[in-house]
């Protein structure tokens, strides 16, 4: 009798040479996602306790990635990507940082493979409590406010706008 192949894991290993295009999302509306944001930042209908029914266009995040990090070298901010942050008990994983400015960004996505797990409303506070202090400068975008690329942009460019000035 021929053994059984043992159950892989996922993997999501890449072969050499191999391009990798990024996961197509549905723009469709999402029910039932359950998420840990703020019901004041999100233009949705709360259907119940967490659960938040979110419809609209939404820039794919790889593209919003993109645009941030474009603008924000364009600003002399020098991202790393997917870098561990850490404060305190605070650790998250953010989409892009760099250590040197204590600048970075995160994308938060309410939908589909790309829903953020390790960054809620807590952490959105917390970061935004460093920011008071001068000790750390994060933008925090969630997908149903990146409508469009001019959407992001702006967003961005506020942001940094409305960074201290460096000494």
């Amino acid at each position: 009798m021929p053994e059984k192949p043992k159950p892989r894991g996922c993997d999501d290993t890449i072969p050499v040479g191999a391009v990798r295009s990024p996961i197509a999302r549905s723009q469709a509306s999402d029910d039932n996602v359950i998420t840990s944001a703020p019901s004041a930042s999100i233009d949705a209908k709360v259907a119940g306790a967490g659960v938040v029914t979110l419809s609209g266009e939404r820039v794919a995040e790889a593209l919003a990635r993109e645009l941030i990090v474009r603008s924000m070298t364009n600003a002399n901010v020098n991202l790393a990507p997917d870098m561990s942050f850490s404060y305190g008990d605070l650790l998250v994983t953010l989409d892009g940082y760099d250590n040197d400015r204590r600048i970075g960004y995160q994308f938060v996505s309410h939908s589909g493979a790309d829903v953020v797990t390790d960054f809620d409303s807590e952490v959105e506070a917390r970061l935004a409590e460093l920011a008071q202090a001068n000790i750390a400068h994060i933008l925090v975008i969630h997908d149903h406010l990146a409508t469009d690329a001019g959407a992001v942009l702006e967003q961005v460019e506020k942001f940094l706008a409305n960074l201290p000035t460096q000494s």
